[in-house]
């Protein structure tokens, strides 16, 4: 017999056919002279702790798939991903395509305090919002966002104990010179925490602070 789990995840996954996973990117005429455009991307091979001050990964750096991506990252389709702490900082975050080239390097600006969403009894999305710069002076902002089986409010009490959670990498989103940015709708994220969490659920992978 289906379990009530499984029923609730394969119905969930069911409904997420019609909701589009992505951010469409848009960005302001006279910029030729910077990167412009964006891309969306994951990293479903990288594993991650997270906790109120930052993330941690492993390994760091992570590779990432890139996906729509625009503009002058059009046929970017990997890069890299590195751990980062909440607040000010002058660290890289992202470095598109092969590790180490210097090219298309985006470092960041700032972290904002992680952000948890409930999405059920066991589940949560945890989202970093962050502002960068790549190295050609570009502006860029973006998130990257985490699912764990954990509720909402047992996730804010681990943060709030100084404990790490190991997540799922969920979905993220970068735009540059992001003057006319379309944020992702609310469900578009939910239907990445879901789809996320089926994947740990099939996997049988426990989420627990650490």
């Amino acid at each position: 017999m289906m379990t009530s789990e499984s029923k609730f995840f394969k119905a969930a996954l069911a409904a997420l056919a019609a909701i589009p996973v992505t951010a469409t990117i848009f960005t302001p005429a006279g910029s030729a002279e910077a990167f412009n455009g964006g891309f969306t991307f994951d990293g479903s091979g990288t594993n991650a702790a997270i906790n109120a001050l930052g993330v941690t990964f492993s390994p760091d750096p992570g590779p990432i798939s890139l996906t729509n991506s625009t503009g002058d990252f059009l046929g970017d389709t990997t890069g890299n991903i590195f751990s980062f702490v909440v607040g000010p900082t002058n660290t890289p975050i992202i470095d598109v395509g092969l590790l180490g080239d210097l090219t298309k390097v985006l470092t960041l600006n700032n972290v904002a305090a992680p952000v948890v969403q409930g999405l059920a009894p066991n589940l949560s999305d945890i989202r970093y919002d962050f502002t960068g710069t790549f190295e050609d002076g570009s502006n860029a902002n973006g998130f990257v966002n985490f699912s764990t089986l954990l509720s909402a409010p047992d996730a804010q009490a681990a943060f709030g104990l100084g404990q790490s959670i190991n997540a799922s990498f969920s979905g993220a989103t970068v735009a540059v010179n992001n003057a006319n940015v379309t944020v992702p709708e609310p469900a578009t994220l939910l239907g990445l925490g879901i789809v996320a969490a089926g994947m740990a659920v099939s996997r049988r992978r426990k989420t627990i602070p650490q």
